[in-house]
């Protein structure tokens, strides 16, 4: 699991347009975030089969509303849409997508991609399409200083990483105005050279995308 991280920013007019999308569409701004990551795999890698995973807090029931623990649960969502889809209609089938995967999010997603490898293996699939499980996230950065009591906590400083659970993961961060892509890699995967490209073409697709929300994505993406 040796990683590393690297980030690129998501500069005011580009988020602006990516809030004014959501708006739009009546989603999350993490929706439209998702759906062109998933439109970047897409480009990237045509011919895998991709599993997309998203944190979930996993607390829906009243009695584990008492208990101290880390429950999150990751929900895996279907594989990036088909190149033909435009951002506006990438974004509607994420935003279903994220919702169905909400109703069953007690479903481990380790037991997804372990049936569904072995309905590939099944077929003499596997081969020829390898699932690749990937991770994105989303936060709003708490705009307000913590304090607790007398004590005065400042902003969390930029940890390197040294491990990474999956081959390539998003985070999104959103502070005020100003947003973060966040792309944590395995080094067995991913060089630092091309997780630092991965970021750009992300923040550039999504300038793209926003402003052509009725294109088709694949028209937008860069050709690797």
């Amino acid at each position: 699991y040796a990683g590393g991280r690297v980030q690129q920013e998501i500069p005011p007019a580009i988020l602006a347009r990516v809030r004014a999308l959501a708006r739009r569409e009546n989603v999350t701004v993490a929706t439209v975030c998702l759906a062109v990551y998933q439109a970047l795999l897409r480009s990237r890698e045509p011919r895998r089969k991709m599993i997309v995973g998203i944190p979930a807090a996993n607390r829906g029931r009243a009695e584990l509303a008492a208990v101290v623990g880390y429950l999150v649960n990751i929900l895996p969502l279907p594989g990036p849409p088909e190149p033909g889809r435009s951002l506006s209609e990438a974004v509607r089938l994420a935003e279903t997508a994220v919702g169905d995967a909400y109703a069953y999010q007690a479903m481990p997603i380790e037991h997804v991609v372990a049936t569904l490898s072995s309905g590939a293996r099944t077929s003499g699939a596997r081969s020829t399409v390898p699932i690749d499980t990937l991770f994105a996230a989303y936060r709003d950065v708490m705009r307000s200083e913590p304090r607790m009591h007398s004590l005065r906590l400042g902003p969390k400083p930029l940890l390197p990483v040294k491990d990474a659970e999956f081959a390539i993961m998003l985070t999104v961060a959103e502070e005020d105005d100003n947003g973060t892509a966040m792309f944590s890699y395995q080094t067995s995967a991913y060089s630092r050279a091309d997780a630092a490209a991965l970021a750009a073409e992300y923040v550039r697709l999504l300038d793209a995308a926003t402003q052509y929300p009725d294109r088709p994505l694949a028209s937008l993406a860069e050709p690797t």
